[in-house]
């Protein structure tokens, strides 16, 4: 019996050491910030999108200026954007503008202050993003990005403010884009994310840390589901962020 003494003792540590699985409110917080991620404003996915298949097209996104081929710049509000992109035809070859081209490669970044109803956050991201089917009604988007996030946020369903850092690790898998309207109309994204919940002040000591992995589909209605650590389920209006938590099956 005396063996097994610290062995079990140094497995208990250590368990402790990673931390422990989210609480239910957690759970929330992160559904909180993931349909900012996903719809609210600036520097959101429908946003990025937009901008991406409108760059892709030839066209310049709104505030955004040339700096070079195929680099944009520009700021909105407190945001500021930066996006390099390379447009290709059916064959590959690199084409010196994006009028009518087959498929396009963007590293896309964005920095700065965001301010909304339901979070004020410091924020930097990072996409590089494929698209091809350019030519069709409906692009297909596959990537990678990243997202480092600090802030406040409003709680969901509770009249208080949360404070965290979180960073995302995102995988995009076949996210299907209507060309005509610039719009997700289907596909998957996975977010890996690490969360340290953090006291308010100007220090943001961290309290506690947690992981967690959000499975995403773009339901083609205007909706999203975000599905947290294979369990808790929530539905985001991608027009305007609207969270709502999904009954238990």
């Amino acid at each position: 019996m005396k063996n097994f003494v610290l062995p079990t003792l140094a497995l208990l540590f250590g368990t402790a050491a990673c931390g422990s699985a989210p609480t239910e409110e957690e759970y929330d917080d992160v559904a909180t910030s993931m349909s900012g991620i996903l719809a609210d404003g600036s520097a959101s996915e429908t946003e990025a999108v937009d901008d991406a298949a409108t760059a892709a097209q030839g066209q310049l996104p709104a505030a955004m200026t040339r700096s070079g081929q195929g680099n944009l710049q520009g700021r909105r509000g407190t945001i500021d954007y930066n996006f390099t992109i390379t447009c290709s035809d059916a064959a590959g070859a690199v084409l010196q503008a994006c009028e009518g081209a087959d498929s396009a490669h963007l590293v896309l970044d964005w920095n700065g202050q965001l301010e909304t109803a339901r979070r004020s956050a410091t924020l930097e991201r990072h996409g590089d993003w494929t698209l091809t089917g350019l030519t069709t009604a409906e692009a297909t988007l596959n990537g990678t990005g990243s997202f480092h996030v600090e802030g406040t946020f409003q709680a969901l369903a509770r009249a208080e403010t949360r404070s965290y850092v979180f960073d995302y690790q995102a995988e995009y898998q076949d996210v299907r884009i209507n060309r005509a309207e610039r719009q997700i109309a289907g596909g998957n994204a996975t977010y890996t994310i690490s969360a340290d919940r953090t006291a308010q002040g100007a220090l943001r000591n961290k309290e506690r840390h947690f992981d967690v992995v959000a499975e995403v589909t773009f339901l083609g209605n205007g909706q999203a589901q975000v599905i947290l650590d294979g369990e808790r389920s929530y539905t985001v209006d991608l027009k305007n962020g609207t969270l709502s938590k999904n009954a238990a099956e």
